[in-house]
């Protein structure tokens, strides 16, 4: 029966139809993904009497909702290409003059979408850059299909790069990847340098924060803490950031250790020597992975990720008296930094495995090449996207829908407050779970407020888009550009007022074309809901004017003057 599903199926007029697989698109890989996070497995009658009342089935999930996981249409996609990618491409090109440096420069692009999902906005981004560069190599204007494909094989191994929170995300970006850059003879690139599994929101962006201690901020008791201890380790990690601040006598800073040092990354030559090698070969394909490895188990680099991990752990650990004594704080990152053996070996296991469960993306250190200060590199050229636009905050009914029904369709509010009370009593492992989603969910608003990366936007009922559009903002470089798709809320909500603010009067803005889903551009979103494409530059625009389009329900409305 399986075996028939995935080779036949019965369409509207109930006619058997076979799946014609060869005329499946990689794009399509990403309506896959998104149909399957419509489901939960669930077996049912688990504890029944007779195993004739037990089955499995499908229950409708969640999960494609709580990680906004919507198809995004190619046309949508082809207007970000327009607005972000294409002017970067351009300009870089008008820099050079022979096609050597040309091809060079456009193989030097760096490319980055945070929240890639299947994919979708960097395979058109490949596609883009491959048809520059085909056209640059062989000095045609339409270039010969095996002209392209040879190009689009080089950009993906050179330019692109992604981050996803799902693992199975992950996955299904490389695959498409791999499929769209088959050239035959050739073995499949390896990827897993740049695309990676992680929360692009939650880590490390700058290593010199680690200089400055953890903030105080990070013991702020959520659900799950107890209050007391988080209050006296807070009042201890001031006291030690006190004196690394330089607010007390000199002697104690030198009994400390405590110098200026400033820490930058230094793994980029090791990054760009994995780029020189090309992967023509199995053995050249092996080389890079061990490379690539060798570069992730060198002494520095761990030191610097463990240490990035223990600033990181102290926003989402669980303070009690019995975890006291392995909570991370400002002097145990100090004296890590100093000697990592010195500090005890709980609160480093504690820190790695918070790291784990929660995905910390420390971005200097995974994409170093990017961050490269000495190099000249701060960031990426360009940065595409259709981020999440979830609330951070822990929604009740989502979160019990796919584990307990009855209490996700509770009648009310009150109604099911009282039946998650209940569960400490009839189901405790369900009701801990529960307490640890809160605690996540808590320890995950601390960080966003107070990491110091958000500035602009986490406040409030902070909204995934939001910080997901700060975040675009920060990490291009001065020169680069970047377009993404998020609710309109990010110009007119009152949340978002000073991070839209601070975009106008940088003059950062590019253009901002404002859609109503009236007619379904995305077609499991509300009707009434409104989204823009957004699009920032690096740095002040000069004399350049920003574009506006209002009340759009068409792409096509975008070539009207009069919107």
């Amino acid at each position: 029966e399986c075996i028939r599903n995935l080779n036949e199926f019965t369409d509207e007029n109930r006619n058997m139809v076979s799946v014609n697989y060869r005329s499946l698109d990689v794009e399509e890989f990403g309506s896959v993904y998104e149909g399957l996070l419509d489901l939960h497995p669930v077996i049912e009658g688990l504890h029944a009497a007779g195993p004739r009342l037990t089955k499995f089935t499908f229950h409708e999930g969640t999960d494609r909702k709580t990680t906004a996981s919507y198809y995004t249409r190619p046309d949508l996609v082809n207007e970000i290409m327009k607005s972000a990618v294409i002017p970067v491409v351009e300009e870089r090109l008008r820099q050079f003059t022979t096609a050597r440096d040309k091809a060079n420069a456009l193989l030097g692009l760096k490319v980055c979408d945070p929240a890639a999902g299947s994919g979708h906005f960097l395979l058109a981004t490949a596609r883009t850059l491959a048809w520059y560069h085909a056209r640059v190599t062989s000095g045609e204007e339409n270039p010969a299909p095996v002209v392209f494909r040879a190009s689009l094989r080089q950009v993906i191994q050179h330019c692109i790069y992604g981050v996803d929170l799902n693992p199975d995300a992950v996955e299904l970006c490389k695959l498409a990847l791999w499929i769209e850059s088959h050239d035959s003879g050739k073995p499949l690139s390896f990827l897993d340098h740049k695309i990676r599994c992680g929360n692009s929101l939650v880590g490390v962006t700058d290593l010199n924060a680690l200089q400055k201690g953890i903030p105080d901020e990070a013991f702020d008791p959520v659900t799950g803490d107890d209050r007391i201890v988080a209050r006296t380790l807070k009042r201890e990690n001031s006291r030690f950031r006190s004196f690394l601040s330089g607010r007390a006598d000199t002697g104690f800073q030198q009994q400390l250790g405590f110098e200026e040092d400033t820490m930058a990354p230094k793994y980029g030559q090791s990054m760009r020597e994995v780029e020189a090698i090309s992967q023509d070969s199995l053995e050249a394909v092996h080389k890079v992975k061990q490379r690539f490895e060798g570069m992730r188990s060198d002494r520095e680099w761990f030191r610097d990720w463990q240490a990035s991990n223990l600033w990181t752990a102290a926003f989402f650990f669980t303070y009690t008296p019995e975890t006291r004594m392995a909570a991370p704080a400002s002097e145990h990152l100090h004296k890590y930094l100093k000697n990592p053996s010195a500090v005890y070996g709980p609160v480093i296991g504690r820190a790695d495995g918070l790291s784990q469960k929660h995905h910390f993306f420390h971005w200097p250190l995974e994409f170093p090449d990017v961050f490269d200060h000495a190099s000249g590199n701060n960031g990426f050229d360009v940065m595409i996207g259709n981020p999440p636009w979830e609330r951070i905050k822990l929604q009740q009914q989502e979160f019990f829908a796919v584990r307990e029904r009855e209490i996700a369709n509770a009648a009310n509010a009150a109604a099911r407050n009282q039946m998650i009370n209940n569960l400490q009593h009839t189901n405790p492992q369900l009701y801990q779970e529960y307490q640890d989603a809160l605690h996540t969910a808590d320890s995950t608003g601390k960080f966003l407020r107070n990491s110091g990366r958000n500035d602009l936007t986490a406040v409030g009922d902070i909204n995934t888009y939001s910080v997901f559009a700060e975040l675009f903002s920060s990490l291009i470089n001065h020169k680069g550009k970047t377009g993404f798709i998020v609710p309109t809320g990010i110009a007119t909500d009152d949340s978002n007022k000073v991070f839209f603010g601070a975009m106008v009067e940088r003059n950062r803005l590019v253009s901002l074309y404002d859609f109503e889903n009236r007619e379904k551009i995305f077609k499991d979103v509300d009707s009434r809901y409104k989204f823009c494409l957004l699009t920032l530059q690096g740095s002040d625009r000069g004399k350049e004017k920003a574009s506006f389009g209002f009340f759009l329900t068409r792409v096509e409305h975008l070539q009207d003057k009069l919107r």
